[in-house]
């Protein structure tokens, strides 16, 4: 078609386009906070309203061949705040506290556009095997040349969420001496979501039903055999008038083959069904709400060991309420629907197979080609416990923790290319440590070392977007992360505040996939990795009179990795990723008043 992509340079840069993408997004905020002192306690109250904008336009299929002439989203987002807290001033000596209140409001509201462009149908083509199988489908359906695949066609979508939550916390210090402390958490949750989505679908090819098409194929070419024409109501009238039984026996026959994707001869035009009609919710079945509550707690130790070193030890608990997928990947659950076609037959107008029974099939609700996934991912609840070590000396003060945390319902969310498949696993669990480490050796410099080490793993995950990978690692998540850092601050000419700093972030390499077997078979041979050894820098200097300038430089040795990478979209054995920032750097300017 002409399309330009540089496959064997991922590090490159170049971007063929047939259009330029943008991106605006445009925050806006308020807060206010206020603090009044009542002796005993303070009262504090914290307000806040926040909007975000966001407009994106984006060439989808990655080169400069017309396949996708618009993605284009609009979503807004308002978030309310309300945080009222009670702590005591320490006036016993016994005991400190907490107690507060917590209201969130928050809505969203997105639409976007995604249209085939100018060369789809070329595409459409050349992936189905040429010219012809199009053709030849339109002229059986009795559609215009050039009706499926066409330029213009596509999805219009809706989607928004209200989301309210409120939440009553509370923690108490309790000194049983002068080195021992006791702390407990409480903190009650509420959370309420309504969402929805609408699509108008103007995709013909994807709203075909190719069970429905293969019935009629195979039966008109039963009959034909028999020399009996389908199409002639002279012909086939009088033919079923005389042979019932035969025909029933075809119809039989008929059902068989298009049920059977071997068999159905149009059954191979599933992939190319790439935007197929969507249910929207709310309906009849799926109201599009979610009610969670919780109420969670910590438990903590504390002993100062000296007075430059502390012990601890804790458990907690933690709560995420239920997340909706506000995307066209949203699904009905299976235990709403079970994907299957009512069979018509076209001379007799009578149902000859019967869709397989579930609420919105009985409903009425089903629409071609729908299937079955999540609307959204249930609540997550978390357990951990942990054990630690601080100090802090003249020179040098480090932290160090071990933890152990198991999930129950992580919500999982994998991106697929063109959206994102939402579940919760069953159990997921993570073991590890991190640390910190600064050491002064003389005032003016300041040296650090940090890290963690984690070992995670989906204790059980029989229902995600690949099947049953329990036992196997979850994606993006590093076994080894550190920082190496250091600031040196002097000053010149007695008069300008100056600054040298830099630091070395390692991040290991980690899987693209939960699914290690996807993960061998796609990315194996690619060579992508994650591994990052990212050196950042800069050096500054403020005058009296607030003027700052700094010269900065991210990712200084121009190190490259993979951030994302999935199977490609309608190119069945390649792999899309993304590169990493290249080597950036600049000058800022500041005043300070």
């Amino acid at each position: 078609l002409g399309g330009q992509i540089d496959p064997e340079n991922p590090f490159s840069y170049d971007v063929f386009n047939n259009f330029d993408s943008t991106n605006k997004i445009e925050n806006q905020g308020l807060s206010m906070q206020a603090d009044y002192d009542l002796g005993l306690a303070t009262l504090t109250s914290i307000t806040s309203y926040r909007t975000t904008s966001l407009r994106t336009n984006q060439d989808s299929d990655f080169t400069s061949a017309d396949l996708v002439s618009r993605n284009f989203n609009d979503t807004d987002l308002s978030t309310f705040t309300q945080e009222v807290r009670l702590t005591s001033n320490g006036a016993d000596n016994r005991f400190d506290w907490m107690i507060g209140g917590f209201f969130f409001d928050e809505k969203v509201e997105l639409e976007n556009e995604f249209f085939y462009g100018d060369d789809f149908r070329s595409y459409a083509d050349l992936l189905s095997g040429g010219p012809a199988v199009l053709a030849g489908i339109e002229a059986f359906i009795g559609v215009p040349g050039g009706t499926l695949a066409g330029s213009g066609q596509g999805m219009t979508e809706e989607f928004g969420q209200d989301n309210t939550s409120w939440s009553v916390f509370g923690t108490l210090d309790f000194y049983a001496t002068d080195r021992l402390t006791a702390t407990i958490g409480v903190n009650y949750t509420d959370d309420q979501k309504d969402a929805y989505g609408r699509i108008t679908n103007t995709d013909v090819l994807s709203g075909l039903d190719l069970t429905q098409l293969g019935y009629t194929a195979v039966l008109a070419s039963l009959l034909s055999d028999l020399g009996v024409n389908i199409a002639d109501p002279a012909s086939i009238g009088p033919f079923i008038f005389a042979n019932p039984q035969i025909y029933a026996a075809l119809q039989g026959g008929a059902v068989g083959a298009a049920q059977n994707s071997a068999v159905n001869p149009f059954a191979a035009l599933g992939p190319l069904q790439f935007l197929p009609p969507f249910l929207g919710f709310p309906n009849s079945v799926e109201n599009g709400s979610t009610s969670d509550s919780n109420t969670s707690y910590t438990l903590r130790l504390a002993y100062d060991v000296t007075d430059n070193i502390n012990v601890y030890g804790s458990y907690a608990t933690g709560f995420k309420a239920s997340s909706w997928n506000l995307s066209r990947d949203s699904r009905p659950f299976p235990t709403d629907y079970t994907p299957s076609s009512t069979i018509v037959d076209p001379v007799t107008q009578q149902v000859v197979f019967q869709a397989t029974p579930s609420p919105i099939t009985s409903a009425g609700l089903a629409v071609p080609n729908l299937v079955t996934g999540t609307r959204f991912a249930g609540p997550e609840e978390a357990e951990v416990f942990e054990i630690g070590l601080k100090g802090s000396f003249s020179q040098v003060a480090f932290n160090i923790a071990l933890f152990d945390q198991t999930i129950e319902g992580f919500q999982s969310n994998v991106f697929t290319g063109t959206g994102f498949a939402l579940a919760n696993a069953g159990e997921q669990s993570t073991k590890g440590v991190e640390w910190d480490v600064t050491w002064n050796p003389i005032d003016a410099l300041t040296l650090g070392f940090a890290g963690t080490f984690l070992d995670p793993v989906y204790d059980s995950f029989v229902n995600s977007s690949t099947g049953d990978i329990s036992g196997s690692t979850p994606s993006g998540i590093p076994d080894l992360t550190t920082t190496v850092s250091f600031n040196y601050d002097f000053t010149v000419f007695d008069a300008m505040d100056s600054f040298v700093r830099a630091d070395w972030q390692y991040v290991a390499d980690t899987a693209f996939f939960d699914d290690g077997a996807l993960e061998n078979a796609l990315i194996a041979p690619t060579n992508f990795s994650r591994e990052q050894n990212l050196v950042n820098a800069s050096a500054g200097i403020t005058l009296s009179n607030g003027v700052g300038m700094s010269v900065w430089a991210r990712n200084l040795l121009d190190d490259e990795y993979v951030s994302t990478a999935f199977p490609s979209v309608a190119q069945g054995g390649s792999v899309s990723g993304y590169p990493n920032q290249p080597r950036t750097y600049g000058v800022t300017v500041r005043m300070t008043f």
